[in-house]
């Protein structure tokens, strides 16, 4: 990967890393939606058709808001993973103007001593986008996951 952006010149560049998250996560992403909806009661997509729904109105009506729960979870873990990604970022951001937060606070480390304080106070700001990202699902969520266990 390191090899191949920097042939493209997408290294040190947010677009390449873009690329790399987006490759990443995706195939988790498809497994659990693709779960999900051979999960779907397919008598919900039938009821929108007899209503004279196209595939696509169906799918707009009917399916995508009763998935909202499964979207806003595999949203959550998404998010999460990625905003708290250090590997990628630490390998492919080099130059100290385009470093991510993670790698940002990975620099407060010294050889010899650790800004602590720095360190804390960095992973206090790191929080604060995840947690109001929760707050802005979180109804979505919480139905997401007793969906599953009501049926």
């Amino acid at each position: 990967v390191f090899h191949f952006l920097g042939a493209l010149g997408l290294r040190n560049n947010f677009a390449g890393l873009i690329g790399v998250y987006t490759a990443f996560w995706l195939p988790f992403t498809i497994i659990v939606m693709r779960a999900y909806f051979v999960s779907f009661p397919r008598e919900l997509e039938e009821a929108a058709r007899i209503d004279g729904c196209t595939d696509f109105g169906a799918f707009w009506r009917v399916v995508l808001p009763v998935s909202r729960g499964a979207l806003a979870s595999i949203s959550i873990i998404n998010v999460v993973g990625i905003w708290s990604e250090l590997l990628f970022a630490y390998v492919l951001m080099n130059k100290p103007e385009v470093r991510t937060l993670p790698v940002g606070i990975l620099s407060f480390r010294g050889e010899y001593q650790v800004a602590w304080n720095l360190i804390f106070a960095g992973l206090t700001m790191a929080t604060i986008p995840t947690v109001l990202f929760f707050l802005v699902f979180q109804r979505q969520i919480t139905k997401g996951m007793t969906m599953g266990a009501l049926r």
